[in-house]
């Protein structure tokens, strides 16, 4: 299976902003402690520092072979999720890559991307589901 280093340029409805391999569990310090519910993570093999199309958030990714995300972890800057992937792997500072240029067509598709997002955040009755409402 031939996977690729570079990450799509967008991952859920964030852009990548930086990426990196690892070096899975020979690189992992356990130090991190990210779980899943009550289950602790472990080593996996890329991570992605992203923005949130939304609102601008920034988010440490935690992602498998073929960037599908395992798990996502809310950070105020890009240097504070820099610095809590330090914690969980050694020497993960010098393998960050910035992601490159988007295409235009890239562009195009993230720009949709965050109109929609502002538009069903700004109308919260879009994607809330009240019970009762049916019943009136």
């Amino acid at each position: 299976m031939n996977v690729s280093i570079e990450p799509p340029f967008l991952i859920e409805s964030s852009r990548v902003v930086l990426y990196a391999e690892t070096g899975g569990a020979a690189f992992y310090t356990g130090l991190d402690k990210v779980r899943v519910g009550y289950t602790k993570l472990g080593a996996v093999p890329r991570l992605a520092i992203c923005e949130y199309l939304g609102n601008g958030g920034i988010d440490l990714v935690y992602c498998g072979a073929s960037w599908e995300v395992l798990l996502n972890h809310r950070h105020p800057s890009v240097a504070s999720a820099m610095e809590k992937a330090e914690l969980g792997y050694t020497g993960i500072r010098e393998k960050w890559r910035p992601y490159r240029d988007l295409t235009a067509d890239e562009v195009r598709t993230m720009e949709e991307m965050r109109k929609t997002i502002l538009f069903l955040n700004a109308d919260p009755a879009l994607h809330a589901h009240d019970p009762s409402a049916s019943q009136r």
